[in-house]
């Protein structure tokens, strides 16, 4: 077996090229390396898109989340009506929201509690 990760490792359907595809690329050829070594089931990749954030600065950021419902399109391939629009945050809220983003998709607790401290550490001596 082959196995390939990224954006651009990808025949058909490309995938964003952001950071999110390879990371959540990384558990599917883990598992699918285990299998294979195992004759076990080996599971297709399915990207889940998690929005963008964008940093600007110490204080300013903006995060769009992705479309609620994934893109349905109908025969003629255009995007149906019923698809709800992602969301935006912009400025100082962003930016909570993105170290609050960070702080709670940390492997631990311990680490959660590190970031989190840091994040009112620096925003209380400004």
């Amino acid at each position: 077996s082959v196995f390939a990760l990224g954006d651009a490792s990808v025949l058909s359907d490309p995938l964003p090229s952001s950071a999110q595809v390879v990371f959540q690329q990384s558990e599917y050829v883990a598992w699918n390396v285990w299998a294979s070594i195992r004759s076990i089931r080996q599971l297709p990749f399915q990207f889940t898109p998690l929005g963008e954030i964008l940093t600007f600065g110490n204080q300013n950021a903006s995060i769009m989340t992705p479309p609620s419902s994934p893109s349905t399109n109908d025969q003629q391939g255009q995007t149906s009506d019923d698809d709800k629009d992602g969301g935006e945050v912009n400025g100082v809220l962003g930016s909570f929201l993105r170290r609050m983003t960070y702080a709670l998709r940390m492997p631990t607790n311990q680490q959660r509690k590190q970031a989190l401290a840091g994040y009112f550490k620096s925003s209380t001596m400004k």
